[in-house]
């Protein structure tokens, strides 16, 4: 199934997050905590995707929060997805969960605008921060 953000409702107060993996373990994640990262007050829609083809970037108004998993098997197709997107999309924030990435690998990654770098799930709570500081610019 694709996922377009353009078909996204304008009008709800949610906060939307699309996870990028092959399996459940970050959708899971971000189920679990998005109540202490953001507050009880703030509804969240989850979308998963799980392969690159399926997800389409485009410039949408809507505060999105978009989690890849990236490892050495889809490195490359996590690149072209990063270097495709918008310029113009300034309200979005990238997160990448590592699956054993090289240092390498990780600072070609660093280069593109990357808000965070998460290795085991219950590292998305040190991106409150982050997360703050972003809805606090967007909304």
């Amino acid at each position: 199934m694709s996922f377009n953000v353009e078909t996204l409702d304008q009008e709800q107060a949610f906060v939307h997050w699309v996870i990028l993996e092959n399996g459940e373990r970050w959708t899971n994640c971000v189920r679990r905590f998005h109540q202490d990262l953001l507050g009880t007050h703030v509804d969240v829609h989850i979308r998963q995707v799980h392969h690159h083809g399926d997800l389409r970037i485009t410039t949408s108004k809507l505060p999105m929060v978009f989690l890849l998993e990236v490892g050495a098997s889809n490195f490359v197709d996590s690149l072209d997805t990063l270097t495709q997107r918008p310029c113009e999309c300034s309200n979005q924030l990238w997160l990448i969960a590592c699956n054993r990435l090289s240092l390498n690998r990780r600072l070609v990654l660093g280069e593109l605008d990357i808000a965070g770098f998460l290795e085991q799930p219950e590292d998305i709570l040190r991106c409150k921060p982050i997360l703050d500081g972003y809805f606090a610019r967007v909304f």
